[in-house]
């Protein structure tokens, strides 16, 4: 079995860097708080307690002031540079990330992303070998990860060693770094596997609820959403207060200090900073005070509390997802793994039917949805339809106004004035709050009523929908009553030709044909049928 040189490997980077002047940091040393701070939070690299330590550490600052840290990780066997998965990206199991160079490196450049306030940082992955001749091979890989990019490494192609991190070369690495972008295709990739990601964890922490005996009957599926939901938002930072943690959480008995009260008290916290309006906020806190005040919850077994262990769950296992700017329906994910296991309570003729991002991105499209939309959703569910609408209108505001102050207030605009949504199901409707909430908030708009009984006062020039067609009216009475209302703009209508079983029967393009033909609103009008979502499915009424 070979030897790992990786201690010779190692001195000869060191030295390198040495030459080159660049100070470097070994393993034990501190850089400065807010990395080391980072570095000590996060999950290790066998993604438990006890920090992170890197091989080597470097931080580099340009005359203007740039700071930019950098994770190296050090190997001494041959094929141990780095690992990808099944996806050709680069391998995240702790397998690995304890095992391969690269894949340590980007381990702690995540690591400092997440936990810290640094907005890029190098991963550097160093391996040798010995060769059949007895001469040393080294082989060295840089990426480069951003907030800008979602984390996502990309592979610094340019930087082959450590010369361009000398002193006088830096504006020139700075440079390659600011060309470095996510495409349209790597873009989508990321939703897809964060998605993926998301649903795989939910299910895990699920799976831990449902095999315990004490918690499978105490919690119905309502109940497991709200809990989920709240978990998350406690773990959600809050500008100007340290992080929950999981030490935090001390397994009192006392009914007036406790666990529950705790992430109860987290999650008012957490609302407020968010700017949730006091009303909304009170429906979020009054659903989820019976569950956290829950004595079985927060009183400890073996010194720990259900809640602390379903909180270090969350916190290592979900929260991740939430620090980038995909715009994913967090809540519906968690809403369609948790309704695999049983029925929602409230959803008694099993007409609650959440529609996949995709779905919801195309029909935004559809609908010319741009920063200046007002956009629609009279049965929203879990608002999937408005997350997609709000990205567009983000990007799109993002990509027109140059002037930093005005974008801010089209910004705060778009969030508080262009979307509304209504959704009846008390439920549901807590979904959408969160899920506005967590992905920037745009709940203001955000109402719970009976859209049919209680019609909106909205100026929608985007309507988007995909109606109960159990309900009376097959849902085209939704659809009519929106339309009506539109003085311009365009619509876009989910129709699922399997649906409708219950009250309503099923619905057909004959239907939909009978029902518009003529009608002053049919140049304004797309149906997506579910049994095809290709951007030239929709029937043009």
């Amino acid at each position: 079995m070979a030897k790992s040189v990786e201690e010779q490997v190692e001195d000869i980077f060191k030295g390198e860097l040495k030459k080159l002047k660049v100070k470097y940091f070994t393993k034990t040393e501190p850089i400065n708080p807010s990395i080391d701070n980072a570095l000590k939070k996060g999950p290790s690299k066998a993604n438990k307690d006890g920090g992170n330590f890197p091989d080597i550490k470097v931080f580099l600052e340009t005359q203007n002031q740039r700071r930019i840290p950098v994770m190296i990780e050090v190997k001494g066997l041959k094929n141990k540079l780095i690992k990808l998965d099944k996806s050709k990206n680069i391998d995240q199991s702790t397998a690995a990330v304890t095992g391969y160079a690269v894949n340590g490196a980007v381990h702690y450049a995540k690591v400092v992303l997440q936990h810290s306030d640094y907005e890029e940082v190098i991963a550097v992955g160093l391996n040798g070998y010995k060769k059949p001749d007895g001469s040393l091979e080294t082989e060295f890989q840089a990426f480069y990860l951003s907030r800008n990019n979602e984390l996502y490494p990309k592979l610094l192609d340019d930087v082959t060693d450590f010369s361009l991190f000398k002193e006088t070369n830096l504006e020139h690495l700075v440079d390659l770094l600011d060309k470095v972008n996510l495409s349209e295709e790597e873009l989508e990739k990321l939703k897809k596997e964060a998605e993926s990601s998301l649903e795989k964890s939910i299910q895990k922490i699920h799976q831990s609820l449902y095999d315990d005996v004490i918690l499978k009957p105490l919690l119905n599926t309502d109940q497991k959403l709200y809990l989920f939901c709240g978990l998350i938002m406690a773990a959600l930072p809050i500008k100007d207060v340290a992080n929950l943690t999981p030490a935090d959480l001390k397994g009192n008995k006392s009914a007036r200090n406790n666990d529950g009260l705790t992430l109860y008290t987290r999650i008012e916290e957490f609302l407020k900073d968010r700017g949730t309006s006091d009303e909304k906020r009170q429906i979020i806190l009054n659903l989820l005070g019976n569950i956290f005040n829950n004595s079985t919850l927060y009183s400890p077994t073996n010194g720990e509390s259900k809640l602390r262990n379903l909180y270090t769950q969350v916190l290592n296992d979900i929260i991740p997802h939430f620090n980038s700017n995909l715009h994913l329906d967090f809540t519906g994910k968690i809403f369609n793994k948790l309704s695999e296991w049983a029925n929602i309570s409230t959803d008694l003729v099993n007409d609650v039917v959440l529609t996949p991002r995709y779905v919801t991105n195309l029909m935004a499209q559809l609908a010319q949805t741009s920063k200046d939309s007002y956009v629609l959703d009279s049965a929203m569910g879990s608002a999937g339809f408005l997350v997609s609408a709000l990205e567009i209108m983000l990007q799109d505001a993002k990509d027109s106004i140059s002037d930093q102050e005005a974008l801010q207030e089209k910004i705060k605009k778009i969030k508080s004035e262009q979307i509304c949504g209504v959704e009846i199901l008390d439920t549901i409707f807590m979904l959408a709050v969160m899920n506005m909430v967590l992905v920037g908030d745009g709940s203001s708009n955000l109402q719970h009523s009976d859209s049919l009984r209680n019609p909106i006062n909205f100026p929608a020039t985007v309507f988007l929908l995909n109606p109960p067609y159990s309900a009376d009216g097959k849902g085209f009475n939704f659809v009519e009553q929106a339309l009506s209302k539109m003085q311009k703009g365009f619509a876009c209508v989910l129709i699922q030709e399997s649906a409708g079983a219950g009250n309503g029967g099923g619905v057909s393009k004959k239907d939909i044909k009978e029902k518009f033909s003529g009608c002053k609103y049919q140049d304004a009008c797309r149906f997506i049928f579910r049994e095809s979502f290709s951007a030239d499915s929709y029937l043009s009424l």
